[in-house]
Parts: structure tokens; sequence; C-alpha cells
């Protein structure tokens, strides 16, 4: 993730999207303290394929430091949408 600024304590995932970009399985989460971040790493439990986009959503974080979908929900913005992002997955750069 190249930039990660969070108020509070919270949990940043990375999504599937299907063709119309509805979000799918997390793939991955980290939790992040209060602050800003740059180029920092979310592990995910399967890799993604080139040229898919995916999606990047923001969660609260119930305070327990374990990831739970069904506590920790997608966090919206003053306008009720998701704080979220999406990006492109590329295939490996030759050395």
């Amino acid at each position: 993730v190249s930039m990660v600024s969070v108020a509070a304590n919270g949990w940043v995932t990375v999504r599937e999207t299907d063709a119309n970009g509805a979000l799918g399985k997390i793939l991955g989460a980290r939790r992040f303290n209060a602050g800003k971040y740059f180029g920092e790493t979310i592990e995910l439990l399967r890799g993604t394929n080139a040229d898919h986009v995916y999606a990047v959503v923001l969660h609260a974080d119930d305070g327990d430091r374990e990831f739970d979908y069904a506590r920790e929900a997608p966090v919206k913005d003053k306008n009720g949408n998701l704080v979220s992002g999406t990006f492109t997955a590329t295939g490996l750069l030759a050395d």
C-alpha cells in the first residue's frame, strides 16, 4: 500500500472485485494504529491475478487486535460511501 492515513486504529483489507466493481472476498487484512504510513504491505491469503482490479477498504477496529469481518464494519464517509480505493495488479517485474 503506497499510503495509509487513519485518524483512529483500524484495519485495511484487500478485496476481490467482480467485473462490475462489486466487492468480493477479503484476501487479506492488516491493522494500523492511528497515523500515516507509507510503503506498507498487507499479507494476502492467496495471490492476485495480473490486470485484475482489487479494492482496498478501511474497517473499524473493535480493540481486540483480531480481524473479524462481522464485528469490524467497513468505514463510511459523511456521504455514506465506503472509505476505499482500487488498484490493478501487475505481473512480476523482470530485473
